[in-house]
């Protein structure tokens, strides 16, 4: 059976990755703004679970079981990783929430008047969740699969994160400068979507059909 923490070393992994990601945040707010430094964090973040989602899926030997009942340090590590992270976006949410809706107006969602409100508490529910989602895999040890592909949605996230960051750059990088390499951008953002977030769909989906027995084995919590 793999090694695991106890619930209460789960906690403070949680607690432990929280205030390492807003350390991290306070140091890249030096010499630049609030917005700056969660945007440098958000990327730090998305590199961190793709490579936790390939070291987690490096585990899988055996199909779906391993993706629902497999479950060890380090799911936990990262899946607390996570944790930390969704908590801090909380703060750093409440922090800007007057300059999230940045480059939008009252047109751009329609019966929206203020977009950065909108986005502010679309933000905190979708962090809200992510949090209590990857806390309750952690309580119940179960469905590994969910939170690994969970972490392979933060694919595509790294190049949007270089597409904000680049446009606060002075100057800009000469790829945002020239029409090819803005086509070239959003057809890696259109590739890494499909993988990162077309494929978990497609598991899940294939899951919903092909593997009912197994997932019929776990508890009605599970």
């Amino acid at each position: 059976e793999s090694k695991t923490l106890t619930l209460h070393e789960c906690f403070v992994a949680c607690a432990a990755w929280a205030a390492a990601w807003c350390l991290s945040h306070i140091f890249c707010c030096h010499g630049g703004s609030s917005n700056d430094a969660r945007l440098w964090r958000s990327q730090v973040y998305s590199c961190l679970a793709v490579i936790g989602c390939l070291k987690l899926l490096m585990r899988v030997e055996h199909i779906p079981e391993d993706l629902l009942f497999d479950f060890g340090i380090e799911h936990q590590i990262f899946f607390s990783m996570a944790v930390g992270h969704w908590l801090v976006s909380i703060w750093e949410s409440f922090r800007d929430r007057s300059t999230l809706g940045r480059g939008l107006c009252s047109k751009s969602f329609r019966g929206v008047r203020d977009p950065s409100q909108f986005l502010f508490r679309a933000y905190i529910v979708h962090h809200v969740i992510a949090a209590g989602g990857y806390l309750a895999l952690i309580w119940l040890q179960r469905c590994s699969g969910v939170g690994t592909f969970g972490l392979l949605f933060e694919l595509p996230v790294l190049m949007l994160n270089r597409r904000e960051i680049a446009q606060r750059c002075n100057p800009l990088p000469r790829w945002l400068r020239q029409r090819s390499g803005v086509l070239k951008h959003w057809k890696y953002v259109r590739l890494l979507f499909l993988v990162g977030r077309g494929g978990p769909i497609m598991v899940y989906v294939y899951s919903c059909v092909f593997w009912r027995d197994h997932v019929g084995a776990l508890a009605t919590a599970e």
